[in-house]
């Protein structure tokens, strides 16, 4: 496992591997799903009953990462972002197919393709989301720095005037 494979498919499945994503799956499968070719329906029957999964996970990678992630990366996004989309869409995908939920009236490049961008549009929204809540801390942050100086304001201002009411009236004048 010391040098990555050259195809850059396989390279992505052996870092994820590395990483602990595939642990599960020996890198061959990785190797044999680059020479492997099949149809929507072949690859919906495997998903459905788990024969050959690991080569329908890897042939879904194969087929449709470039063209996938270039959705995310188009779209304001860094090659780290697609990869976790993509992760998280295959493994969504597999979950829809597996439940009878996948209605095979679109190809799985067009299905994918949907739950990616969806996916990624989501993500987008939260991010925005969060960038709004930050700002929102940190103007309400600056407000309550700005009042707690008035409130320091005001109790310098009290106990001048303190100081000034214990005055006698010569002084005052």
């Amino acid at each position: 496992y010391c040098i990555p494979p050259e195809n850059k498919y396989i390279r992505f499945f052996y870092v994820l591997r590395l990483q602990n994503s595939f642990q599960h799956l020996p890198i061959k499968v990785f190797e044999m799903a680059s020479k492997l070719r099949l149809s929507d329906i072949d690859l919906i029957i495997s998903i459905k009953t788990n024969e050959n999964l690991n080569n329908a996970i890897a042939f879904i990678y194969q087929e449709h990462f470039e063209y996938l992630s270039s959705l995310i990366t188009n779209n304001s996004g860094s090659e780290q972002d697609a990869q976790d989309i993509l992760q998280e869409v295959i493994v969504d995908f597999i979950r829809v197919v597996q439940s009878g939920k996948f209605r095979e009236e679109s190809s799985v490049k067009t299905f994918l393709h949907s739950m990616t961008r969806n996916t990624w549009l989501n993500e987008l929204k939260k991010r925005d989301r969060t960038e709004k809540r930050d700002k929102v801390f940190e103007l309400n942050r600056m407000t309550d720095d700005s009042d707690s100086e008035t409130y320091e304001q005001r109790q310098s201002r009290k106990q001048l005037l303190d100081v000034f009411n214990t005055l006698g009236e010569g002084c005052k004048k």
